[in-house]
């Protein structure tokens, strides 16, 4: 693009003209983009600690170096596999654009690592440090359930994860008035960019024709049934062989915080792909259970491998799109590149659905085999 890291640039440029007096909610004369702030007002207070446009390439080559090094660590056992993800359109747009979601997902390596601690301080610093986050970009209150993971009682655990849920209530009525500005100024995500379970539900409210609250319901009945019929499948399937193995206890936090962040950005609406960057949280520690268990799934349609396959397939589907256009242009095919475009995004959406059903699956049996069954082993 025009400017290097033009979404860390829009961010800071925002905190730079606010300092200046100007109501960035509204207007941002400082970005090159003229793109006003579509985040809280959280960011602003990180003007203190260098955050300026001044630094922009400075702060970017240490997010991406940190976001490299994260990600490094958590596929180190299975790096070949996760190569394509790594180097697909979806990830690099978020490195290319140095997104801040490169910071949340710092931040939350971070969380995880405090919460987890038997010491009330760093417990203490784990829970402020998500409300950081939680300040910063709204969706990691969905990190919350991470502290089911403490080795505690569980209505102890509720209590833990009720506290971030409640200061995301009172930050969202805190910053209600902004957020009605950002809703009047910023635009829809298109339907080619959008990411999410709002996609799947108008596609098939078009080709079926039903109405789309009808349509709606339907496919959230069938997606829970299907996901849990799998989740049962799982469990069934895998406590038959009686294949029980104690995991690390920061490694399966963090993956079921990775898939619930994911879980809760697909059913909100999300403009672009970045939170793809979470899979680098939940797929490697799901991969795990490929490798232990791999003589005891019947049908790779429901394995690890095959979760891996799908999600990145679909971080490649912008690359897909691009390359249809390019080789259908100045052939008979042209004519139907409208059509083929709509078939290809809508093979993208419904593989994203599937790979989602089998998130949820994954994530139900991780919170099943790393909380439940670990609090009875516990007891007993």
């Amino acid at each position: 693009m025009e400017i290097m890291f033009p979404d860390l640039h829009i961010l800071l440029s925002a905190i730079d003209a606010h300092f200046l007096g100007i109501n960035v909610f509204k207007e941002n004369p400082l970005c090159y983009f003229k793109i006003p702030h579509v985040y809280s007002e959280a960011w602003f207070p990180l003007h203190y600690i260098g955050f300026s446009d001044d630094y922009r390439i400075l702060i970017g080559l240490l997010l991406i170096l940190f976001f490299a090094l994260g990600v490094s660590w958590q596929i180190k056992d299975n790096a070949n596999l996760f190569l394509p993800l790594c180097i697909s359109p979806a990830i690099l747009l978020a490195v290319e654009r140095c997104n801040n979601d490169l910071i949340i997902f710092f931040l939350l390596f971070l969380v995880v690592k405090f919460a987890l601690s038997e010491k009330k301080h760093w417990v203490l610093a784990g829970h402020l440090l998500l409300y950081v986050t939680i300040a910063l970009k709204y969706y990691p209150v969905a990190f919350s359930v991470i502290f089911l993971f403490r080795k505690q009682k569980l209505y102890e655990k509720f209590i833990h994860i009720s506290a971030p849920i409640i200061f995301f209530l009172l930050w969202i009525y805190y910053c209600w008035n902004n957020l009605q500005i950002q809703k009047n100024t910023i635009p829809e995500p298109g339907y080619v960019s959008s990411f999410g379970f709002s996609p799947f539900n108008s596609l098939i409210s078009y080709t079926t024709g039903l109405k789309i609250e009808v349509c709606f319901i339907l496919l959230v009945i069938l997606t829970s049934f299907i996901a849990y019929s799998i989740f049962r499948f799982l469990i069934k399937y895998t406590n038959k062989k009686d294949v029980v193995t104690p995991a690390n206890r920061y490694s399966s936090a963090l993956c079921f915080g990775g898939c619930s962040i994911l879980l809760f950005c697909y059913f909100v609406k999300t403009s672009f792909d970045y939170r793809m960057i979470f899979l680098f949280c939940s797929l490697p520690f799901i991969l795990g259970y490929q490798f232990q268990f791999q003589n005891y799934f019947p049908s790779i349609f429901l394995s690890p491998i095959c979760m891996l396959v799908a999600f990145t397939l679909s971080t490649w589907f912008e690359f897909i799109r691009e390359w249809i256009s390019i080789i259908t242009r100045n052939t008979m095919l042209e004519v139907n590149l409208p059509s083929i475009l709509f078939l290809t995004r809508a093979s993208e959406i419904c593989l994203n659905h599937y790979s989602i059903i089998l998130l949820i699956s994954f994530a139900l049996y991780i919170a099943y085999k790393e909380v439940f069954c670990t609090v009875f082993y516990d007891e007993h």
